[in-house]
């Protein structure tokens, strides 16, 4: 009977941690978007300004062809896409903490 409990209890430790090890391995997003009249090269010069004000140091990515702008943060992904065919502009931070995902797009959308 101690064996069976100790079983029981060893293996509900061992889902324990990989269940709490799998939701940890899905990312968090946040994202928002706002309108613009901008134009496109300004729309782009707001988003470059603001993916590195908001602490996004790694290099950009430029996707010309959709006017969008990617940038890393340590494990923190963010995009800002100037949807300029219908005057919207659209934030995304992704990352392994909710809390920081939200902190840092809250930043990245204030610099913009």
């Amino acid at each position: 009977m101690a064996r069976k409990t100790l079983t029981a209890l060893v293996a509900g430790a061992l889902f324990t941690l990989f269940a709490a090890t799998a939701m940890a391995a899905h990312p968090q997003m946040t994202w928002s978007g706002q309108k613009t009249t901008m134009e496109k090269k300004l729309c782009m010069q707001h988003a470059e300004s603001a993916l590195r004000k908001a602490g996004f140091k790694a290099e950009f990515y430029i996707d010309d062809a959709h006017a969008t702008l990617y940038g890393a943060q340590g494990d923190y992904i963010a995009s800002v896409r100037c949807f300029l065919d219908v005057q919207f502009v659209v934030f995304i931070v992704s990352g392994p903490n909710g809390s920081e995902t939200s902190r840092l797009h809250d930043a990245l959308q204030g610099q913009f």
